[in-house]
């Protein structure tokens, strides 16, 4: 606080929030419900009065053999239920997360499982419409046959050179230069 608002280092505010900060750390409800009952007014007076109430219940809590029993006991306890509990929850968390990654993972297996096979139907589709080329319209009016090289543009199938096809019309009597349709 005093970094952020220079010159109330030593205000009123200041030591109202050291005060409450004190008491709340203090870590034991019965001893922090006695010091705010005593009502102190700054940091010095809730560290004074927090010494007192804690000497009064440790007093308090010595038995007839002279050792702590209470108080002593009642707080190892809780510390103890305090420490298992976050322990226990976040093993229980961290079940439910592997549990549920587990149940990602298959989904994700079966998804790729369903991908694989679809993939293995579209080639034997292709594969097969590679064998049963179809004839196919071309834009004067002729047939052409699509697949295995026969027509098209160089680079697509065998070259029209090589197997003397014209590459306008497709006939294999003459090359595009001297197609009579163009």
């Amino acid at each position: 606080m005093a970094l952020a608002y220079p010159g109330t280092a030593y205000s009123d505010l200041n030591e109202i929030l050291a005060r409450d900060a004190f008491i709340a750390a203090l870590g034991d409800r019965e001893l922090e419900i006695k010091v705010r009952d005593r009502d102190p007014t700054g940091l010095d007076e809730a560290f004074r009065a927090a010494m007192r109430v804690e000497t009064y219940l440790r007093a308090g809590d010595v038995g007839p053999t002279g050792g702590h029993d209470g108080r002593q006991q009642r707080y190892e306890a809780q510390r103890a239920r305090q420490v298992q509990q976050p322990a226990e929850g976040n093993a229980r968390d961290a079940d439910a997360a592997v549990r549920e990654l587990q149940q990602q993972l298959q989904q994700c297996k079966r998804t790729q499982e369903d991908m694989s096979r679809e993939m293995g139907r579209l080639r034997l589709l292709a594969e097969c419409r590679a064998e049963h080329a179809e004839p196919v319209l071309r834009r004067d009016g002729r047939e052409a046959a699509i697949g295995r090289g026969t027509v098209g543009r160089a680079g697509a199938g065998t070259s029209g050179r090589a197997s003397g096809v014209c590459y306008a019309c497709g006939d294999g009597s003459h090359y595009a230069r001297e197609c009579p349709t163009r």
